[in-house]
């Protein structure tokens, strides 16, 4: 699957509405950032952990995922 079908699928997978929360592994940072800003204009809360995000905001992004509110 190339880069350009990943996108519809996941939208189409969330959609579904059969999950509450998912996570959704990618090659690379610029990958995440790019499926956060993508999934947060379709109105999707979504947020990327990464290497270049402190310990910070990573514990901040695990415990929403845990809450819920991702």
């Amino acid at each position: 699957m190339g880069h350009s079908d990943e996108h519809p699928t996941l939208l189409e997978l969330i959609k579904q509405g059969d999950m509450e929360r998912g996570l959704v592994f990618t090659r690379t940072k610029h990958d995440a950032d790019r499926e956060v800003m993508k999934l947060s204009r379709e109105g999707i809360d979504a947020d990327a952990i990464h290497g270049s995000k402190s310990q910070n905001q990573h514990t901040r992004t695990i415990r929403n995922f845990k809450s819920g509110h991702l």
